[in-house]
């Protein structure tokens, strides 16, 4: 196949969906979920349900106390609470009790500050996605009734909406007491979260908030992160239409086939434009390129990541944006070898349909399908 009979499958594309577009939820042709897919061609329905391999990571954890993550930038304790880097060491209960960052002010205006808004900051050092908080209370008497995460997105802090429960039944197997607050949430992507309350208002009991007082601060990502997620969602739409392909070629449904092609060529090409694929070494791209044709879904590295094309900029929390990432057209970083890539890996993919339909219907259908009969 040469490059000119390819290219002229590109205007097919411009009805499909792009890598990043499908994987992410983009809105293009007809309806797209979570989990299913929606063509108005035909009024036909895809059900592409994917299960995905997922253990959450405490991302904040850091017991070596130096470099990142980081607490440095919560404000300072008193007495026995005063070392931050506790509340990141990996260590919800203690043998004895001076530990932790216990903040001042509260109902006896300990330290010698008077109650007000206190906050706990762990910086990352980059953007990092995820998706659960947990902060672990040293009492009762410490827990405010009202508090609030947020995230910072590069220029400001943005409020996290999450689903909060305190297990004021944990009793912790040893040590001084502990207690779970658990806040959960859609995925958030940014270089700090931050835990903030008012210890001037009342405690989870009732009460006067006695100062506040945290033994530690996980925050959970995932070693399947969002990136790899949707590389995944987007891989399987990718052999689904490869599929459709091969099998309306062989029911002589050409004018369909080149819709699916065209469809499956623009998911290929965008994952050169919408990606760090280019950036990535040798190995790193060999074994993405092996996981895009198996049903499984194989590990790829984490290092890979994918634009969000429609909503998400670099002032939206997204830690790859497409509008500073995109090697879409003439300009951008990156352009000429993404471009290289999406026209060497298509017509590699283009080849090996051709094949599988010579093997399964014949020569005769194929060139059918070309036009070239």
């Amino acid at each position: 196949m040469d490059l000119k009979y390819h290219e002229e499958f590109i205007r097919h594309a411009l009805r499909g969906l792009s890598f990043s577009d499908w994987a992410k939820g983009t809105i293009i042709v007809g309806n797209v979920t979570q989990d299913t897919l929606y063509f108005n061609e035909g009024k036909r329905h895809f059900d592409r349900k994917v299960k995905v391999r997922s253990s959450q990571v405490n991302i904040a954890l850091n017991p070596n106390k130096s470099g990142y993550s980081h607490p440095l930038e919560s404000d300072r304790g008193w007495g026995g609470g005063a070392n931050p880097w506790d509340i990141i060491d990996g260590m919800r209960t203690y043998p004895e009790w001076q530990h932790g960052l216990a903040f001042t002010g509260g109902r006896m205006s300990y330290a010698g500050e008077r109650c007000g808004i206190r906050q706990a900051t762990i910086n990352f050092g980059e953007a990092k996605t995820f998706l659960k908080v947990i902060i672990w209370h040293h009492g009762h008497e410490h827990i405010p009734k009202e508090c609030n995460l947020q995230f910072w997105d590069g220029a400001r802090w943005v409020d996290i909406i999450s689903k909060r429960e305190v297990d004021l039944q944990y009793t912790p197997p040893s040590g001084y007491g502990t207690t779970p607050d658990i806040h959960t949430f859609s995925p958030v992507a940014g270089s700090k979260v931050r835990y903030v309350f008012d210890n001037c208002k009342e405690n989870i009991l009732g009460k006067p908030n006695e100062h506040g007082w945290i033994y530690e601060f996980e925050v959970y990502g995932t070693d399947n992160p969002v990136h790899r997620r949707y590389f995944y969602r987007a891989k399987n739409y990718l052999l689904l239409e490869r599929e459709n392909t091969i099998s309306r070629i062989g029911n002589r449904r050409y004018y369909y086939a080149r819709l699916s092609l065209g469809r499956a060529l623009h998911t290929l090409q965008d994952l050169f434009a919408h990606s760090n694929f280019i950036d990535l070494s040798d190995t790193e791209r060999g074994t993405i390129l092996a996981a895009l044709g198996e049903r499984a879904d194989k590990d790829i590295p984490k290092s890979f990541k994918l634009t969000y094309f429609r909503f998400m900029t670099s002032q939206s929390g997204d830690e790859y944006p497409h509008d500073k990432y995109n090697k879409d057209k003439q300009g951008c970083q990156g352009f000429e070898q993404a471009k290289a890539s999406a026209k060497m890996y298509s017509k590699e993919f283009v080849t090996k349909i051709r094949e599988e339909v010579i093997r399964t219907h014949g020569l005769k259908k194929w060139k059918k399908f070309r036009g070239t009969d």
